[in-house]
Formats: structure tokens, C-alpha cells, sequence
């Protein structure tokens, strides 16, 4: 059978029409799998991320660190963290040791750290009421111990466990309550239970 030109004409442009579409068809498939493993692959990386930072997290909570503040007589005091097996002469050695004229003769540098604990060096001469504890020191007489009633967020800061945003939550109980009545009384505030209280308790007087 022959074709007229006409026939001819319209078989080609099926023919090409049909060409067209498998081809559109086939760049969309490739776009969608390239897509595909675009997507894939970032999923791996933050979940490989999300998974590292936590085995991390783990690590450090096992390991036993925790952070101190560490302030007077160093040669680069500030926030630090460190493993809780260290003593106080650790702390020191991490903020650079010894700074001019510091005076160590009342400070015990075997004392054992604490989570939030600040460790203060004072300086020859400095009048230091209320900080004897805050480096190891456990010295008991009423003189040394921290007024509940009446010590400041800083003087607050030297108890065992007791960072700024506990202090300040003791200072704000004291002036919502008009004072502490006793020394147990210091327990209704948020973040001091029994263990923390037994650690605070020696060291604390009413007034």
C-alpha cells in the first residue's frame, strides 16, 4: 500500500510527538531519583550527627565532669570544666595555676570538687569571711559558716552545690518569705533536696 504525502506527513509528526514524551518522561524519572538520593544521603548525615553528639553526651555524663567556677588569686580564673575526681590543687593547675600574692595557708587543696562549687583563692590579706568553705575547707565554728538570712548570692556561691541560679533562688525565697525560720527551711527551695541539704547543713547558720 502506498502512502500519500499526507499520510507520510502525519506518521512523522506522531512518531515524533511520541519520541518527545518518553524522553520527558525519562529526564523527569532521573531528576526524581536524583532527588531521591540527594534527600537519602542528608538524612544519613544528621542522623550520623544527631547519634555522634549523643554518644558524646554519654561519654562526658560517664566520665563524671562537671563545672566550677574558679575565682580570686589564679592566673585565669573563670568557668571550667573538669572530671570530679579532681581536687581542689587540680583546679587550680587548670586556671593557671598560682596568681601573685595568692594565699593558700587556709585553703585545704585535697578538698574534693562539686558540681557548681566555686573555688576561690584569696589574696595575702584579704579579709575572706564567709568563703572558708568554698575551696575544701571544713572548718565548722560559727564565725566561718554562710548567715542564711543574711549572706550574699556570692557568699551563697561558696556552699558545696550551690551555683548563681541556686543562690539566687535562696535570695529570692528569703525576700518573698521574709527570712528563713530555720535552717531546714532552706529544703522548700526548688533544687535542694536531702542530699544537697546534708551537704549545705554544717556549714550554714540561721543568722
Amino acid at each position: 500500500m502506498k502512502w500519500t504525502m499526507r499520510e507520510k506527513v502525519l506518521a512523522g509528526a506522531v512518531a515524533c510527538f511520541s519520541f518527545f514524551l518518553m524522553g520527558d518522561k525519562f529526564l523527569m524519572d532521573g531528576t526524581g531519583a536524583d532527588n531521591s538520593i540527594v534527600e537519602n544521603y542528608t538524612d544519613a548525615n544528621i542522623d550520623q550527627t544527631n547519634e555522634v553528639t549523643q554518644q558524646e553526651d554519654i561519654k562526658k555524663q560517664a566520665s563524671g565532669m562537671i563545672k566550677i567556677d574558679i575565682k580570686g588569686a589564679v592566673k585565669k580564673p573563670g568557668v571550667y570544666e573538669i572530671s570530679s575526681e579532681k581536687r581542689v590543687i587540680d583546679a587550680i593547675e587548670t586556671a593557671g595555676g598560682y596568681g601573685d600574692g595568692a594565699d593558700i595557708s587556709n585553703l585545704n587543696l585535697a578538698g574534693k570538687l562539686s558540681d557548681e562549687m566555686v573555688v576561690y583563692v584569696p589574696a595575702e590579706g584579704e579579709e575572706i569571711t564567709g568563703f572558708e568553705g568554698l575551696a575544701g575547707n571544713q572548718s565548722e565554728s560559727e564565725g566561718d559558716k554562710v548567715s542564711l538570712n543574711h549572706g550574699t548570692s556570692e557568699q551563697l556561691q561558696t556552699l558545696p552545690g550551690i551555683g548563681p541560679s541556686k543562690a539566687e533562688a535562696i535570695v529570692t525565697y528569703r525576700e518573698e518569705h521574709g527570712g528563713f525560720q530555720t535552717i531546714e527551711e532552706l529544703k522548700q527551695v526548688g533544687g535542694i533536696g536531702d542530699k544537697t541539704f546534708e551537704k549545705l547543713e554544717k556549714q550554714l547558720k540561721l543568722n
